[in-house]
């Protein structure tokens, strides 16, 4: 088969360098004859003739569409090829070579590709094009850009299949095409988008008719299923033209646009959006410029009437971007884009620096708290990398007490425990965090033991003031009770008055902390402030 090949090749250049070569002159024109140009079309015609028997040799590989388009480009390069040997002041390679190329272009282009395989429904690319060309191009249309989002999705997959839920995803896609009488996208695994023309009347009873459907549910062959579903909207041009900004805008909808069935996407929500990507901006900036300040909260003790301990707090040095920016607000936002883990680590270090400092002045303190995030309390190499950090600066196990909420408890409950087994195998110390705002496990807590019990200010404040509920107390003194009746130590957190102060020591609270004695400082200012303490 290979002789076939060449043969042709060796046809032509024989007769290209051997053969002879005539030139005729045709008004004004010089065209090329001879040999050597004869040659050249025997070659071409052995090639065309090879090429379309291989089409029925090979008829197994190729479709039936890509056969017929392969040999209609051979057909139209022969009846080319014949006109032009028969006519040779015709000039027809051009126009062979565009209408080939085109009949190859309609034959071989795959609709398919725009088509989503499970549900039928357009796909992301399909969308991308259509919402680029809608709202991009000359005559831009103003339109409605609806998302339904399937909430319970991971759910729903593994409970019932990851093919019936394709199917009940095709379910809903086809009454969203009957309902708005439009194309539909399956934009995300669990996302079906819409683009509905602003003009177009009927859009709320629309919006309507669907909520009713989502309510009423679906039949999957035995199964009813009532998927938990809720609708972002958002006008376009205006809050974006750019498809690549759909998904993160669809999310922040789904966050902050409300808690119904409808939420929106207006011009605050892309402010948000915006804020979010320069908060991640600025936290890997901070990562890699030593951005990240420790600031501590010094821990009073109600037994020993000194401050014995601290809380470590992360703060943003960078306060001129955007301003000040809640911890309550980057620390999730680390979380969940995987920063969190060496954000525990420079704070970690920062912490053991100010601890080296402490013995260097001898200024005594039994341990600083710091907070392990959820993420930190899963990760196995947190320990390790942590010990390293302790043996830098020469700081024992035991003047580190790390603070884990009680919903990473309950959450990560096996991870967590081998995690603290390495931790206290050393000799490091754990509280729990908040205390009152989560699960409340008490067999959790029994379980894993703390140290220390945190009070969070909620199940603090409400139980002093001019108006104390009698049932805020009663819970309050029970707490007390109970945590120090299962051996661990209580710090209550938010503590702002004297009378606060003395009642939480009648009720039996070892460790107090807050504005009352001090606000997060500085490591300076804390240094400062303990050695007067001493002096005192």
């Amino acid at each position: 088969m290979s002789v076939i090949w060449i043969l042709p090749y060796l046809i032509c250049s024989v007769g290209i360098f051997v053969g002879s070569l005539e030139y005729v002159v045709f008004e004004k024109c010089v065209y090329s004859m001879g040999f050597s140009t004869y040659s050249l079309y025997a070659g071409i015609a052995i090639y065309l003739i090879v090429n379309f028997i291989e089409t029925f040799r090979y008829k197994e590989i190729f479709s039936r569409k890509k056969r017929f388009a392969l040999r209609l480009q051979m057909f139209i390069w022969i009846v080319v090829a014949v006109v032009q040997f028969t006519h040779p002041y015709i000039l027809l390679s051009a126009l062979g070579i565009s209408i080939s190329t085109v009949a190859l272009y309609f034959s071989f282009e795959n609709p398919n590709e725009n088509i989503d395989e499970e549900t039928g429904a357009f796909n992301k690319k399909a969308f991308d094009m259509s919402f680029f060309e809608q709202t991009n191009c000359i005559g831009q249309k103003p339109v409605h850009l609806l998302t339904l989002v399937i909430e319970d999705k991971d759910i729903i997959s593994s409970s019932i299949g990851f093919n019936r839920y394709n199917e009940l995803v095709k379910l809903i896609s086809d009454t969203m095409k009957l309902t708005f009488g439009t194309a539909v996208y399956r934009t995300k695994s669990d996302m079906i988008s819409v683009i509905y023309p602003r003009n177009n009347p009927g859009f709320k009873e629309k919006i309507t008719a669907l909520k009713n459907t989502m309510e009423k549910g679906f039949c999957l062959k035995d199964a009813e299923i009532q998927p938990n579903t809720h609708i972002v909207i958002m006008e376009c041009p205006e809050i974006t033209s750019e498809p690549e900004e759909i998904y993160e805008l669809v999310l922040h909808g789904s966050r902050f646009g409300g808690s119904d069935f409808v939420r929106m996407v207006d011009e605050s929500g892309v402010e948000k959006k915006n804020r979010t990507d320069t908060l991640n901006k600025m936290i890997v900036s901070a990562i890699e410029n030593d951005g990240f300040d420790v600031v501590y909260q010094p821990i009073y003790s109600t037994e020993k009437k000194a401050f014995v301990s601290s809380e470590a707090l992360v703060r943003f040095k960078d306060k001129e971007t955007i301003g000040f920016v809640s911890p309550e607000e980057f620390i999730p936002l680390a979380e969940k884009n995987g920063y969190i883990i060496k954000i525990g680590e420079i704070v970690f270090e920062k912490v053991c620096k100010t601890i080296q400092t402490l013995k260097e002045k001898n200024i005594p303190i039994e341990y600083i708290e710091v907070n392990l995030s959820a993420l930190q309390s899963i990760d196995e190499k947190v320990p390790d990398a942590f010990s390293e950090i302790m043996k830098k600066y020469g700081v024992k196990p035991c003047e580190v007490n790390l603070e884990i909420t009680e919903t990473t408890a309950v959450e990560s409950a096996v991870m967590l425990e081998r995690n603290m087994k390495k931790f206290r195998k050393m000799g490091c110390s754990f509280s729990m965090d908040d205390f009152g705002t989560g699960y409340s496990n008490l067999q959790k807590m029994a379980e894993i033991k703390y140290d220390l019990v945190k009070l969070d200010k909620s199940l603090i404040w409400p139980s002093f003031g001019e108006n104390p509920k009698d049932e805020s107390v009663t819970i309050l003194k029970n707490s007390v009770r109970m945590v120090t009746g299962i051996g661990s130590h209580i710090v209550a957190e938010g503590v702002e008055t004297e009378e606060m102060v003395n009642g939480l020591t009648e009720m039996g609270v070892q460790y107090l902390q807050g504005y009352y004695f001090s606000k997060p400082i500085s490591e300076e200012a804390y240094i400062e402030f303990l050695a007067e303490k001493i002096c005192v």
